[in-house]
């Protein structure tokens, strides 16, 4: 009985769901949306980071905006990504944005970021329409962008 109960407790401080063997992540769930721009040479091959900010102004850890197997962030296109925030936000207030110098065009204009929690009934909008800063600008510049409606306007259901 207790080598089940050891093999419970390492698989749990692994994040692994006791019942279905599933991992678990840390935090809420958001579906993010981003809207490359139609101007030229808006789209990225660059590596792209988005820390999500609540109305207290606790931050989540940077998240990584990747498809797996698909060229994201290209002229005109909307992506859809799946993150965990790892940090259990209750809304997001605000965001920063930023990108690497990697790839062959690095340069990145964005449209618009949304998104959504499963609980929630509308879309966190955030209208950026700028050149996306890179990580070393973004520090400096503290790059963010407050949600369209803003958070003191009051919350959203």
């Amino acid at each position: 009985m207790w080598k089940n109960a050891s093999v419970f407790w390492l698989l749990v401080a692994f994040g692994v769901d006791d019942a279905y063997g599933r991992i678990v992540p840390d935090g809420r769930a958001w579906r993010i949306w981003t809207k490359t721009s139609n101007k030229e040479h808006a789209g990225t091959n660059a590596d792209v980071h988005i820390i999500l900010i609540d109305p207290d102004g606790g931050e989540s850890p940077p998240l990584f905006l990747d498809n797996i197997l698909r060229n994201d962030f290209q002229q005109n296109s909307v992506d859809q990504f799946s993150v965990y925030d790892q940090v259990n936000l209750k809304d997001v207030c605000a965001i920063r944005i930023y990108r690497d110098n990697s790839g062959s065009s690095p340069d990145w204009f964005l449209e618009k970021v949304w998104m959504i929690a499963a609980e929630m009934i509308n879309d966190r909008v955030f209208n950026v329409k700028s050149w996306v800063p890179t990580e070393q600008e973004e520090r400096d510049s503290y790059y963010e962008v407050q949600r369209t409606p803003p958070c003191s306007a009051g919350p959203l259901p």
